[in-house]
């Protein structure tokens, strides 16, 4: 893109705390991501990069409500901090509940599998199919 004079803005929604790098540490001139998904507030996001493209959306965003402050503000500075944390004891517990898992220490259990499906998770296939009783328990 950058050769052909084409700028690039990368979504990283899904992608952002989760990956070593983001698509602005990759070469794009900017990325975007919601707070929301970061567990901040609602209507909220980040746009990092370059300076003039940065600038120009704070600029756009100056009036009728384009300017984070007061408990929207906090609450998006405590996501930015709280959900890498969060995060961090979330993968430790994941991996932890999937060793024991695959090592026998609950019955009924074949296979455990840990995925990212917008948050990371344990997929268990168990040894008999309950799929049928499960409404009836």
């Amino acid at each position: 893109c950058r050769a052909a004079g084409v700028r690039t803005i990368v979504d990283d929604n899904y992608a952002v705390m989760r990956v070593p790098e983001s698509g602005v540490e990759l070469g794009a001139d900017a990325s975007c991501f919601s707070l929301f998904k970061l567990h901040g507030p609602e209507g909220v996001g980040v746009v990092v990069g370059a300076r003039d493209v940065v600038e120009r959306v704070r600029a756009d965003n100056y009036s009728g409500g384009g300017q984070v402050q007061g408990h929207q503000a906090l609450d998006a500075l405590r996501a930015l901090t709280h959900v890498p944390v969060m995060w961090s004891v979330q993968s430790r517990v994941g991996a932890e509940v999937a060793e024991r898992l695959a090592a026998g220490e609950v019955a009924g259990v074949a296979e455990v599998r840990i995925a990212n499906a917008q948050d990371r998770c344990l997929l268990v296939r168990l040894d008999r199919p309950v799929a049928r009783d499960l409404p009836a328990a």
